[in-house]
């Protein structure tokens, strides 16, 4: 899907974004990659593929100049709240927690 694993995060620029699960940094993505990253999972995601969980919690932030530390950051632990929205890029619901909507 376009993010390199950890053990190739060495030779890659420090301008690619990092990718974290669970508060682990799993890998690195280009910025111009990154946006259609959270779009191929979060599909996965509402289409129910085995290798998505439907609870996963996608969240981008987007660099900038003064913002919050950006990356791709994914959660699947227990003992968030979630509520069903209507996604309508793909017409269903998606299950989504609290830092989803701040950043898409």
């Amino acid at each position: 899907m376009g993010m390199l694993p950890v053990s190739l995060t060495q030779v890659v620029s420090s301008s690619y974004l990092p990718v974290l699960l669970d508060g682990r940094v799993i890998g690195r993505v280009s910025p111009d990659v990154a946006p259609r990253l959270v779009q191929q999972l979060r599909f996965l995601k509402i289409k129910g593929m085995k290798e998505v969980p439907d609870n996963l919690e996608i969240g981008y932030v987007m660099p900038t100049e003064k913002g919050q530390y950006p990356g791709i950051f994914l959660a699947t632990n227990a003992g968030r709240f979630l509520r069903p929205v209507r996604n309508l890029a793909v017409n269903a619901t998606e299950y989504i927690r609290s830092f989803e909507p701040i950043h898409p």
